[in-house]
Protein backbone atom coordinates (compact mmCIF):
# COMPACT_ATOMS: atom_id res chain seq x y z
CA UNK A 1 0.00 0.00 0.00
CA UNK A 2 1.23 3.26 -0.79
CA UNK A 3 -0.49 6.96 -0.29
CA UNK A 4 0.30 9.46 -2.21
CA UNK A 5 -0.66 13.22 -3.65
CA UNK A 6 -0.03 15.73 -6.26
CA UNK A 7 0.05 19.32 -6.39
CA UNK A 8 -1.90 21.22 -9.27
CA UNK A 9 0.35 21.95 -12.29
CA UNK A 10 0.89 26.00 -13.17
CA UNK A 11 -1.32 25.00 -16.14
CA UNK A 12 -4.23 23.91 -14.07
CA UNK A 13 -3.59 26.80 -11.77
CA UNK A 14 -3.17 29.67 -14.38
CA UNK A 15 -3.87 29.19 -17.85
CA UNK A 16 -6.19 31.31 -19.53
CA UNK A 17 -7.13 31.47 -23.74
CA UNK A 18 -10.82 31.87 -25.37
CA UNK A 19 -11.65 28.10 -24.28
CA UNK A 20 -9.98 27.63 -20.98
CA UNK A 21 -9.88 29.40 -17.72
CA UNK A 22 -7.74 27.76 -15.11
CA UNK A 23 -8.76 28.02 -11.40
CA UNK A 24 -6.01 29.09 -8.54
CA UNK A 25 -8.05 27.85 -5.90
CA UNK A 26 -7.51 24.41 -6.19
CA UNK A 27 -5.91 22.21 -3.58
CA UNK A 28 -3.47 18.74 -3.96
CA UNK A 29 -5.23 15.39 -5.39
CA UNK A 30 -4.61 12.69 -2.72
CA UNK A 31 -5.00 9.14 -3.37
CA UNK A 32 -4.15 5.38 -1.62
CA UNK A 33 -3.13 2.72 -3.98
CA UNK A 34 -1.89 -1.15 -3.89
CA UNK A 35 -1.03 -3.60 -5.96
CA UNK A 36 -0.50 -7.61 -5.53
CA UNK A 37 2.33 -8.89 -8.23
CA UNK A 38 3.28 -12.69 -8.84
CA UNK A 39 6.20 -13.67 -11.04
CA UNK A 40 6.85 -17.40 -12.67
CA UNK A 41 9.82 -18.72 -13.63
CA UNK A 42 9.13 -22.26 -15.01
CA UNK A 43 12.60 -22.33 -16.67
CA UNK A 44 15.62 -19.79 -16.83
CA UNK A 45 14.80 -19.07 -20.13
CA UNK A 46 11.02 -17.87 -19.04
CA UNK A 47 9.21 -15.52 -17.04
CA UNK A 48 5.88 -15.00 -17.02
CA UNK A 49 4.37 -11.96 -14.57
CA UNK A 50 0.76 -10.87 -13.45
CA UNK A 51 -0.06 -7.40 -11.50
CA UNK A 52 -3.36 -6.63 -10.54
CA UNK A 53 -3.75 -3.06 -8.81
CA UNK A 54 -5.65 -0.44 -7.85
CA UNK A 55 -5.95 3.22 -6.23
CA UNK A 56 -8.50 5.03 -5.11
CA UNK A 57 -8.13 8.87 -5.29
CA UNK A 58 -10.29 12.21 -3.99
CA UNK A 59 -10.19 15.38 -5.01
CA UNK A 60 -9.04 14.99 -8.38
CA UNK A 61 -8.53 17.50 -10.79
CA UNK A 62 -10.12 17.80 -14.28
CA UNK A 63 -11.54 20.25 -16.72
CA UNK A 64 -14.79 20.23 -17.30
CA UNK A 65 -17.76 22.26 -18.15
CA UNK A 66 -21.41 22.25 -17.70
CA UNK A 67 -22.47 22.69 -21.60
CA UNK A 68 -20.66 22.52 -24.90
CA UNK A 69 -20.52 26.33 -25.54
CA UNK A 70 -18.75 27.37 -22.03
CA UNK A 71 -14.87 27.37 -21.76
CA UNK A 72 -13.43 25.03 -20.09
CA UNK A 73 -12.63 25.07 -16.15
CA UNK A 74 -10.41 23.30 -13.38
CA UNK A 75 -12.03 22.37 -10.45
CA UNK A 76 -11.54 19.29 -7.60
CA UNK A 77 -14.50 17.44 -8.65
CA UNK A 78 -14.32 13.65 -8.70
CA UNK A 79 -13.56 10.76 -6.32
CA UNK A 80 -11.77 8.00 -8.62
CA UNK A 81 -11.41 4.26 -7.94
CA UNK A 82 -8.83 3.07 -10.75
CA UNK A 83 -8.62 -0.61 -11.41
CA UNK A 84 -6.65 -2.82 -13.68
CA UNK A 85 -4.29 -6.41 -14.67
CA UNK A 86 -1.37 -6.20 -16.35
CA UNK A 87 -0.07 -9.72 -17.56
CA UNK A 88 3.02 -10.70 -19.67
CA UNK A 89 5.53 -13.34 -20.70
CA UNK A 90 9.25 -13.19 -21.90
CA UNK A 91 11.51 -15.70 -23.16
CA UNK A 92 14.75 -15.41 -23.96
CA UNK A 93 17.14 -17.16 -26.49
CA UNK A 94 20.85 -18.16 -26.80
CA UNK A 95 22.99 -15.58 -28.09
CA UNK A 96 21.16 -12.64 -26.44
CA UNK A 97 18.08 -12.58 -28.22
CA UNK A 98 14.24 -11.79 -26.63
CA UNK A 99 10.49 -11.63 -27.22
CA UNK A 100 7.64 -10.63 -24.72
CA UNK A 101 3.86 -9.66 -24.96
CA UNK A 102 2.15 -7.94 -22.52
CA UNK A 103 -1.17 -6.82 -21.70
CA UNK A 104 -2.82 -4.28 -19.73
CA UNK A 105 -6.44 -3.98 -18.53
CA UNK A 106 -7.51 -0.70 -17.44
CA UNK A 107 -11.05 0.78 -15.75
CA UNK A 108 -11.48 3.83 -14.40
CA UNK A 109 -15.21 4.49 -12.18
CA UNK A 110 -15.68 7.99 -11.21
CA UNK A 111 -18.95 9.45 -9.58
CA UNK A 112 -21.57 10.86 -12.02
CA UNK A 113 -21.62 14.62 -12.64
CA UNK A 114 -23.50 16.89 -14.60
CA UNK A 115 -20.25 18.38 -16.77
CA UNK A 116 -18.46 17.59 -19.52
CA UNK A 117 -14.95 16.39 -18.56
CA UNK A 118 -11.86 16.58 -20.80
CA UNK A 119 -9.58 14.29 -19.15
CA UNK A 120 -9.86 11.99 -16.56
CA UNK A 121 -12.21 9.50 -18.28
CA UNK A 122 -9.79 9.79 -21.37
CA UNK A 123 -7.76 6.96 -20.30
CA UNK A 124 -6.40 3.35 -22.30
CA UNK A 125 -8.65 0.63 -21.45
CA UNK A 126 -7.07 -2.05 -23.33
CA UNK A 127 -2.91 -2.10 -24.35
CA UNK A 128 -1.13 -4.91 -25.97
CA UNK A 129 2.55 -4.67 -26.59
CA UNK A 130 4.73 -7.02 -28.51
CA UNK A 131 8.52 -6.49 -28.52
CA UNK A 132 11.84 -8.38 -29.23
CA UNK A 133 15.03 -7.71 -29.99
CA UNK A 134 18.39 -9.98 -31.14
CA UNK A 135 21.97 -9.31 -31.91
CA UNK A 136 23.24 -9.84 -35.36
CA UNK A 137 26.68 -10.24 -36.80
CA UNK A 138 29.66 -7.43 -36.70
CA UNK A 139 27.91 -5.90 -33.31
CA UNK A 140 24.77 -4.46 -34.79
CA UNK A 141 21.63 -5.29 -32.89
CA UNK A 142 17.82 -5.07 -33.82
CA UNK A 143 14.87 -4.82 -32.16
CA UNK A 144 11.15 -3.81 -32.36
CA UNK A 145 7.81 -3.21 -30.78
CA UNK A 146 4.74 -3.32 -31.83
CA UNK A 147 2.04 -1.66 -29.43
CA UNK A 148 -2.02 -1.40 -29.86
CA UNK A 149 -3.97 0.66 -27.51
CA UNK A 150 -7.54 1.33 -27.38
CA UNK A 151 -8.90 4.43 -25.69
CA UNK A 152 -12.15 4.81 -24.46
CA UNK A 153 -14.77 5.86 -26.88
CA UNK A 154 -12.39 5.57 -29.59
CA UNK A 155 -10.99 2.97 -31.94
CA UNK A 156 -7.85 0.91 -31.66
CA UNK A 157 -4.27 2.30 -33.33
CA UNK A 158 -1.02 0.38 -33.37
CA UNK A 159 2.60 1.72 -32.87
CA UNK A 160 5.39 0.24 -34.69
CA UNK A 161 9.12 1.07 -33.12
CA UNK A 162 12.40 -0.30 -34.60
CA UNK A 163 15.92 0.65 -33.86
CA UNK A 164 18.92 -0.73 -35.75
CA UNK A 165 22.39 -0.19 -33.51
CA UNK A 166 25.96 -1.22 -33.64
CA UNK A 167 28.06 -1.14 -30.74
CA UNK A 168 32.19 0.13 -31.87
CA UNK A 169 34.18 -0.10 -28.65
CA UNK A 170 32.51 2.05 -26.29
CA UNK A 171 30.25 3.62 -28.53
CA UNK A 172 26.96 2.78 -29.93
CA UNK A 173 25.52 4.29 -32.69
CA UNK A 174 21.56 3.67 -33.61
CA UNK A 175 18.81 4.59 -35.92
CA UNK A 176 15.14 4.68 -34.44
CA UNK A 177 11.91 4.73 -36.86
CA UNK A 178 8.94 5.71 -35.06
CA UNK A 179 5.21 5.26 -35.70
CA UNK A 180 6.67 2.97 -38.81
CA UNK A 181 2.89 2.61 -39.63
CA UNK A 182 2.16 6.29 -39.35
CA UNK A 183 -0.88 5.14 -37.26
CA UNK A 184 -3.04 8.94 -37.02
CA UNK A 185 -4.10 9.04 -33.07
CA UNK A 186 -4.60 11.62 -30.02
CA UNK A 187 -3.19 10.40 -26.67
CA UNK A 188 -4.90 13.42 -25.51
CA UNK A 189 -8.33 14.34 -27.12
CA UNK A 190 -7.69 17.30 -29.77
CA UNK A 191 -4.25 16.97 -29.84
CA UNK A 192 -2.61 14.85 -32.65
CA UNK A 193 0.62 12.92 -32.08
CA UNK A 194 3.28 12.82 -34.55
CA UNK A 195 3.11 10.48 -37.87
CA UNK A 196 6.20 8.59 -39.05
CA UNK A 197 9.62 9.78 -38.25
CA UNK A 198 13.34 9.22 -38.13
CA UNK A 199 15.81 9.83 -35.61
CA UNK A 200 19.74 8.69 -35.04
CA UNK A 201 21.95 9.04 -31.72
CA UNK A 202 25.21 7.78 -30.21
CA UNK A 203 26.24 6.62 -27.24
CA UNK A 204 29.60 6.29 -25.39
CA UNK A 205 29.87 4.40 -22.39
CA UNK A 206 32.78 5.54 -19.97
CA UNK A 207 35.11 3.10 -18.63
Amino acid sequence: MARAFRVPTFTERFYRDPAHRASAELVPERAWSGELAWDWVPHPQWLATAVVHVRRERDAIDWVKARAQDQWETRNIRSLVTGGVEAGIRRLFGAGARLSVDYAWTDVSAETLPLLSKYVLDYARHGLAVSGSAPLAAGVGVGARLDVRQRTGRDAYALLDVRVSRAIGRVTVHADAANLLDARYQEIRGVNMPGRWLSAGIQWRLP
